[in-house]
């Protein structure tokens, strides 16, 4: 299949089967222009172009676009379900159950943000705060994700994998500068990017929890442990926690900003998937 919207290489040859569909109200002169420049070989398939007409939802008689050809009446809706779906069998698109994957995360984090909070608090245990570091990033990759869905960026493949990558360099940098903070975020971030990227991945394997000297975790057992054991778990990051919930108001959390002012090169804009 090609549209108008793809630009083909000169003599691209259509193998023997394959149909070639021009649709919209410009499916004519796009069909003439590629005859005229001699961009395809229509030796295999030479009557096999149509075009896909609709008007207020109801399909209308349409002249084919080239002599001989098959003119398909069609909805664009399904037209474009059936082309989605070609994408995704192709390997050029994740499929769009990636959203509802996006959903299930939200939700299994919002539990585990309540099991921490309920049971092990920042004032009282500092590295608790670095667990909902990795929280609110992990949080803010599945909210970007649902916002910017009418883009499609974010399902094309290898795109999110790619993003992972980028915020794993800038968590080195984080980590090196020992800014426990911003590393956690983007820890937190970058698994939500894997997570989404990588549809066959168990959502079972994802860690929901972060403490430095254990790293990301499945377990609220183990990340509780670690929360409470302080300087024994991580004592640098212990110490920068400290100091930072010194004086933290009891019943008060601290949720890290949607952004890294010292990372901006790995950020995804508007526009960005």
């Amino acid at each position: 299949m090609i549209g108008p919207w793809l630009n083909p290489e000169p003599r691209v040859r259509c193998s023997k089967g394959k149909v070639l569909l021009f649709v919209g109200s410009g499916a004519s002169t796009e069909a003439h222009n590629v005859m005229a420049g001699e961009k395809w070989d229509l030796a295999n398939c030479p009557v096999k172009a149509g075009r896909a007409s609709m008007k207020q939802g109801m399909a209308v008689d349409v002249s084919a676009p080239l002599p001989g050809a098959e003119v398909i009446h069609t909805s664009a809706a399904y037209f474009v379900e059936l082309l989605d779906q070609a994408l995704v069998r192709a390997g050029y698109l994740l499929p769009l159950t990636i959203y509802d994957r996006a959903a299930t995360i939200d939700r299994r984090l919002r539990e585990a943000r309540s099991r921490v909070d309920d049971n092990v608090f920042p004032w009282k245990y500092p590295l608790a705060i670095l667990n909902h570091a990795f929280q609110d990033g992990l949080a803010d990759a599945m909210a970007h994700a649902t916002a910017t869905r009418r883009t499609g960026n974010d399902r094309i493949h290898g795109h999110l994998v790619q993003l992972a990558r980028n915020y794993y360099e800038a968590r080195q940098r984080a980590t090196r500068a020992r800014n426990y903070w911003d590393a956690a975020y983007i820890d937190g971030y970058e698994a939500g990017l894997i997570a989404l990227g990588s549809p066959d991945m168990p959502l079972q394997i994802l860690p929901l929890y972060c403490c430095p000297g254990v790293g990301p975790v499945t377990s609220f057992k183990t990340v509780a442990q670690a929360i409470r054991s302080g300087p024994t778990s991580h004592r640098a990051a212990y110490a920068w926690a400290a100091r930072r919930t010194e004086r933290l108001p009891k019943d008060f959390y601290l949720y890290h900003p949607p952004f890294l002012t010292d990372y901006t090169s790995v950020q995804r804009g508007a526009g960005d998937g």
